[in-house]
């Protein structure tokens, strides 16, 4: 319990301070917008002047309606990890913005404005997956691409990434300048393929079809080992014309060199192939959006 505890307050911090810097250091004092809510309040903040005006407060402001629909419809333990999220990422913006570590680091330099766009990008894509797999969100945005995908069939990406485009172009229209809606697009589009990196972490595998005579030892040594199920298949060598089993495990990718070893030692003469699975669904892997689904606290 105190485990799983300290786990979700590294894994909000981790995810607010990576949006805090991204939005603090890189993107918004070089006029760059990273879409969603947070892309709204970056908005909001070049559009107005004076200390009452900064992103970290329109953050929270716009927030509060999103928060108080998913307590009702998303569940209360999601709302929670969400709106501390959300406190915790302004915190960390407010204290960017109020020593002005952007100047001080330097990261308003134009000449470098697309390694900035870049940056921001990357390190916003990072947020959302720590905050799924302790089955949480961002706020903003998240929380409308949830309530959307209940009665939507989208993921949660794709449905993310329609807000997104759409507020970037907004804010673009809003600010009258077409540089911001370019960079910013650079910046969605490194965010989108960081997240979708991770997602594929979460869930793919490879598939490891093995052709053994010793299909009892080999498999028992397997589920063993790897704690994922066997299938085996009765086939005949057309070569050789005899009776032969194949096992079809599918693993997670790391798991490959250990089971190498198994059937090298249990089965020298043993024949495999391995078969790249683009995504699995089901017992024994994990898929976050899935879970954030199914783990929901609807009490």
């Amino acid at each position: 319990m105190k485990k799983n505890i300290l786990n979700v307050v590294a894994m909000i911090t981790l995810s607010s301070l990576l949006r805090a810097v991204a939005m603090q250091l890189f993107l918004l004092p070089n006029n760059i917008l990273v879409g969603g809510v947070l892309g709204i309040a970056g908005t909001l903040d070049l559009l107005f002047t004076g200390e009452i005006f900064r992103a970290a407060y329109w953050l929270i402001f716009l927030n509060v309606p999103l928060l108080i629909a998913a307590y009702f419809a998303l569940g209360k333990r999601l709302t929670w990890k969400t709106l501390a999220n959300v406190l915790v990422t302004a915190v960390f913006m407010w204290i960017i913005d109020y020593f002005n570590l952007a100047e001080l680091l330097g990261t308003t330099a134009a000449e470098y404005k697309v390694v900035y766009a870049i940056i921001g990008g990357a390190l916003s894509g990072l947020a959302l997956p720590l905050m799924l797999s302790i089955q949480g969100s961002t706020g903003g945005s998240d929380i409308v691409s949830l309530l959307i995908r209940k009665s939507s069939s989208k993921s949660l990406m794709r449905i993310n990434l329609y807000i997104s485009v759409g507020t970037i172009i907004a804010g673009a229209l809003v600010l009258q300048n077409f540089d911001i809606f370019v960079f910013s697009i650079v910046t969605l589009f490194c965010s989108q393929i960081t997240e979708e990196q991770i997602f594929r972490g979460y869930s793919s595998a490879i598939a490891v079809e093995i052709v053994t005579e010793k299909p009892e030892e080999v498999s028992q040594s397997l589920m063993k080992e790897l704690q994922h199920g066997v299938t085996a298949v009765s086939i005949t060598g057309m070569y050789s014309l005899t009776n032969k089993t194949k096992l079809i495990c599918v693993m997670n990718r790391r798991q490959l060199s250990l089971a190498r070893k198994i059937m090298r030692e249990i089965d020298p003469s043993a024949f495999a192939y391995v078969v790249r699975v683009k995504e699995v669904v089901g017992r024994g892997f994990v898929n976050k959006e899935e879970d954030l689904d199914k783990n929901r606290d609807d009490l």
